[in-house]
């Protein structure tokens, strides 16, 4: 059994007020480090697991304010364990992956997941949402104690946030169907006339295509 606990540091050891335990599942050593030590520096303390099973069994164990777990993992991925705790508990999971692709971002949201980040590009933006999820469980974009940011802040935040996830969803499908746009509409659910605008509004071309 692959997991992280006697030398786990608490809130407390760091200095800041206790906040919960959050569990951080992931098959790489350096990654589940790197999360661990930015959630420690927000005064969380931290359980680790190197895959779903040893994860599934942490979390009936313990109580956590949260799951982060990687999606590509041996024995049980990210989406079993996603699901095992759906089934469990409305505990937010926060979903991250090496290998992004266009079917697993849409399964994750589809199965309870509060997000689906790029790994390590969205590192820091997924410590902040979690931030703020567990500060504000119930308006995920009212501002929270540590925010040095004003609401509209926030709020333009999630605007560009949610750009740029139409953005990459829009390139993804595009590419994926050789850019035909009706395919690439059907696979996203939205119409041609949709798909049409969102490419012009976030610059998104089609493959081979050079913008003039």
């Amino acid at each position: 059994m692959n997991v992280s606990g006697p030398g786990q540091r608490t809130a407390a050891d760091s200095g800041h007020r206790p906040r919960g335990c959050v569990l951080v599942v992931d098959d790489r050593p350096t990654s589940r480090r790197q999360i661990r030590s930015r959630l420690e520096a927000r005064g969380f303390s931290v359980l680790e697991a190197g895959d779903g099973l040893d994860g599934w069994d942490l979390f009936q164990g313990g109580e956590f304010v949260a799951v982060v777990t990687d999606i590509q993992m041996p024995r049980s991925d990210g989406v079993d364990l996603l699901e095992r705790v759906r089934s469990r508990s409305s505990v937010p999971v926060f979903c991250i992956t090496a290998y992004p692709d266009l079917d697993t971002g849409l399964l994750t949201i589809k199965r309870g997941a509060e997000h689906y980040y790029r790994w390590p590009l969205e590192l820091e933006r997924l410590i902040d949402d979690l931030d703020r999820k567990i500060e504000n469980p119930f308006d995920p974009e009212a501002t929270s104690r540590h925010a040095k940011t004003s609401l509209e802040h926030i709020r333009r935040s999630g605007r560009e946030q949610q750009a740029a996830v139409r953005r990459e969803l829009v390139s993804v499908a595009l590419q994926r169907t050789a850019g035909n746009v009706g395919q690439a509409a059907g696979l996203l659910k939205i119409s041609r006339r949709t798909l049409y605008h969102w490419m012009k509004r976030y610059g998104v071309d089609r493959p081979g295509e050079t913008k003039r």
